[in-house]
């Protein structure tokens, strides 16, 4: 929030002054720290997302290769990790979203929100994970997918993870995102975490660098 105040008074003058709020601006961040590409509005994947702190913002890649903003929009809190979910539609017509990716957001109002772009940013799908705020032992600091769309790992900064599996279904309609148990890593800070791709298919390979 930016303020402008009135010191025209003399210095010593000035604690008997009053300070007057001529104007208020939200400023939001231009720090960018997680840029996506992604498939939001059409099946072509030409779509940017810069993730800034408050502000989702939408470009697009031009003939050119020069990155054209077409609109930008504040969220619902500060955003900790974002990634796409690539969903995979067998036929047009059960495509529920203009594009063929979500993005799955992670932010400090506790909830992991799936977000598509109809005219705006519009979270299609909500999951709550813990209450707002800040708590390292709480589930919300790191999200990944798995690389076939079968699964979400979210992690808290230390010592838990937990597992949200897609069915084929919830692909469709984002209402079956199942629960795992969560699983614990004692005394551990979790760095970071990514799936891998496993040789094998029906399996999946999750890997994480932890501090001891």
């Amino acid at each position: 929030m930016s303020s402008y105040f009135d010191f025209s008074n003399q210095e010593n003058q000035l604690e008997n002054c009053k300070i007057r709020t001529y104007a208020k601006t939200a400023l939001h961040s231009c720090v960018v720290p997680q840029i996506l590409t992604c498939s939001l509005r059409t099946s072509e994947r030409k779509d940017i997302v810069f993730a800034k702190e408050t502000v989702l913002e939408l470009l697009e890649i031009t003939r050119e290769g020069t990155l054209v903003s077409i609109f930008e929009q504040p969220v619902f809190g500060t955003i900790k990790d974002i990634k796409v979910l690539h969903c995979r539609f067998s036929e047009p017509s059960l495509r529920v979203i203009p594009g063929h990716d979500v993005l799955v957001c992670l932010s400090d109002s506790g909830i992991l929100s799936f977000i598509a772009k109809s005219g705006k940013f519009l979270s299609i799908k909500e999951i709550k994970l813990s209450e707002p705020g800040f708590d390292y032992k709480d589930i919300g600091r790191l999200v990944c997918i798995d690389p076939m769309g079968r699964y979400i790992a979210v992690a808290a900064w230390q010592n838990l993870f937990q597992l949200f599996s897609l069915t084929h279904d919830s692909i469709f309609d984002f209402d079956a995102a199942e629960h795992t148990n969560k699983y614990l890593i004692d005394g551990n800070i979790i760095l970071h975490m990514t799936f891998l791709y496993p040789q094998d298919e029906s399996s999946i390979l999750l890997a994480l660098v932890v501090f001891e």
